[in-house]
C-alpha cells in the first residue's frame, strides 16, 4: 500500500478477486477465473498471475471438471483487509524508514517526522485488520 492508502492496481485487482471468491464462499458456489474475468473486465492470464500468492494462502480450493474452478474455504469473515492487501503487495511501510525495511536516509539522525509517520501507519494497519472481507459483499 502506498503512501496514504493509495492502493496499487496490483492491490486493487487482487482485493476485486478475493470479493469475487467472497461472495462464492456466501452463495456455496464454485467460480472459474473465466467467470471472474467476464465480470471484472480482467484478463485470465493476470488473474492466472494474481493466483500464484492466493494459492499459497490454504483460503481457496480447486475443483477439477467440467464445472470446476475455485471455492473458498476460509471464511471471509476471517480474511482481513490487510491480509487480502499485504498478500498482493508484502508488507511495505509508508515510508521507508518504519518497518519492515528500516532504511536510514539523511534525516534519520535528526528526524522529527518518523514517530508521526510510524503512528500513522499503526493506525492505518489497524483500520485495515477491522475491516474484514465479508463487509465488501454485502
Amino acid at each position: 500500500m502506498s503512501l496514504f492508502g493509495k492502493l496499487s492496481t496490483r492491490e486493487h485487482h487482487g482485493l476485486r478477486l478475493m470479493m469475487r471468491f467472497a461472495e462464492s464462499y456466501k452463495n456455496n458456489e464454485t467460480i472459474s477465473l473465466n467467470n471472474i474475468s467476464e465480470k471484472e473486465g480482467m484478463s485470465v492470464k493476470y488473474l492466472e498471475q494474481l493466483m500464484i500468492p492466493l494459492k499459497r494462502t490454504k483460503w481457496l480450493q480447486s475443483i477439477r471438471g467440467r464445472d470446476g474452478g475455485y471455492e473458498m474455504i476460509k471464511n471471509p469473515k476471517d480474511i482481513s483487509i490487510k491480509d487480502a492487501i499485504f498478500l498482493f503487495s508484502g508488507n511495505r511501510a509508508i515510508v521507508d524508514c518504519l518497518p519492515p525495511k528500516n532504511k536510514k536516509c539523511k534525516f534519520s539522525p535528526k528526524c522529527k517526522a518518523k514517530c508521526a509517520w510510524a503512528r500513522i501507519q499503526k493506525t492505518l494497519i489497524s483500520a485495515m485488520e477491522n475491516v474484514k472481507l465479508s463487509e465488501l459483499i454485502n
